[in-house]
């Protein structure tokens, strides 16, 4: 599992990396794999050059992101984000209510956007109660307000 203060991490990532961070620490909660990092730097820039994160450094799909690894590590899965979470309410997209309603028995896997004491927004892994299972950062900060939590499923 990956923190933010990684010394051999790009500075970017260690600057902005947490949500990025959070897609390569659920893959290794996932699979029990230890990923190096030199082949997560590798990724940020395949990622960045591949439209999944963009020029101000934002992840623009989560999902491509840590499907991009599984495909690194020759593992055919994927992973799907179906929904988001807000106030303790799981909120389907549309394609899912409409074309794939068996995947709201799956089992869930989630990330978790907050405002901060800073108010800065972070992001962190979280189980389906919404604790924390694990964080990029060192020192936490105090949570101001949780603004969603990212519902993905693994296929």
């Amino acid at each position: 599992m990956h923190k933010q203060s990684e010394k051999n991490l790009l500075p970017v990532i260690k600057d902005v990396g947490c949500f990025f961070l959070s897609c390569i620490n659920m893959i290794e909660l996932k699979y029990g794999v230890k990923i190096v990092s030199s082949r997560i730097n590798m990724l940020w820039d395949q990622c960045k050059y591949i439209g999944c994160i963009d020029n101000d450094n934002k992840i623009l799909d989560s999902a491509m992101v840590m499907n991009e690894l599984l495909f690194f590590l020759d593992i055919k899965d994927r992973f799907i984000e179906i929904a988001t979470k807000n106030n303790g309410v799981i909120n389907y997209y549309p394609y899912v209510e409409k074309y794939h309603k068996e995947w709201k028995n799956e089992k869930k896997y989630y990330i978790q956007k907050i405002l901060t004491e800073y108010d800065t927004t972070h992001f962190r892994i979280v189980d389906d109660n919404e604790n924390i299972i694990f964080d990029t950062l060192d020192n936490l900060p105090k949570v101001k307000k949780v603004l969603y939590t990212i519902v993905y499923i693994n296929k």
